[in-house]
């Protein structure tokens, strides 16, 4: 997970304001990526069409189609990207094995019964119209509460125990004194900035497309990290 020096350790959400700036234009880019899906489903017509047609295959599918679809795009597509770009030891760039793709796409899909479960509980409690204060009520609720509390610790420790080998001593040794504010707080604050927009955006749809759009996003997301040689820092672990 992210690394911190001393200086940080004593400030985590210092660390966390410095990993939103770091992280700043792929953040742009991924909430303009999830602007441009909005748009282009309110105002091109084939666009609406083909997104329509996946919240159809949502709502028939349920909890099953987040499953496999969370899956496919938050674990299985971004380390396969991982695997086949070219290992650069020198600039810590290396091939994960397939123990990590196994892992991920497990660990993703039921992270995808989870989103399910979250949008269905905001679409309960308020309200499907896309109103600015209800999109800004969820935004809140979710990256305020359900990331800051859940999502984003669970994430974390899903991720330190991939790193450490898959051993309860492992995740042990990363759990240090302290490692929920020095390791987990910069990754919650780095995460309300970088995704609140994109966040907004998929609350403007559909209650049907809202797990599917999310995944595009979450995989993009993934993507352009790889592609910047990044480690998950500032990334949103819960979609």
């Amino acid at each position: 997970m992210s690394r911190t020096g001393p200086a940080q350790r004593e400030r985590p959400w210092r660390a966390g304001l410095l990993a939103a700036r770091a992280n700043l234009i792929p953040g742009l880019v991924l909430s303009a990526f999830a602007a441009a899906l909005v748009l282009a489903y309110a105002f091109l017509q084939p666009v609406r069409d083909a997104l329509d047609q996946v919240g159809v295959w949502k709502v028939a599918g349920g909890f099953v189609f987040s499953i496999v679809s969370t899956g496919l795009f938050g674990g299985a597509l971004p380390w396969l990207i991982s695997r086949l770009r070219p290992a650069r030891p020198g600039l810590g760039i290396a091939r994960p094995p397939l123990s990590h793709g196994v892992f991920l796409t497990l660990f993703w899909a039921y992270k995808g019964i989870e989103v399910d479960g979250f949008y269905r509980f905001q679409s309960w409690l308020w309200g499907e119209a896309p109103g600015i204060a209800v999109v800004v009520g969820k935004v809140v609720l979710d990256l305020g509460v359900w990331c800051a509390l859940w999502a984003v610790p669970t994430t974390a420790l899903g991720y330190a125990f991939m790193e450490r080998g898959f051993t309860p001593a492992g995740l042990r040794r990363w759990m240090s004194p302290g490692w929920f504010r020095h390791k987990v707080a910069p990754i919650i604050v780095s995460n309300f900035f970088v995704w609140a927009p994109a966040c907004a955006a998929i609350y403007c749809l559909p209650v049907a497309l809202q797990v599917p759009v999310q995944n595009l996003v979450l995989c993009f997301w993934s993507l352009i990290l790889i592609l910047q040689v990044r480690g998950p820092v500032g990334s949103r672990p819960d979609r």
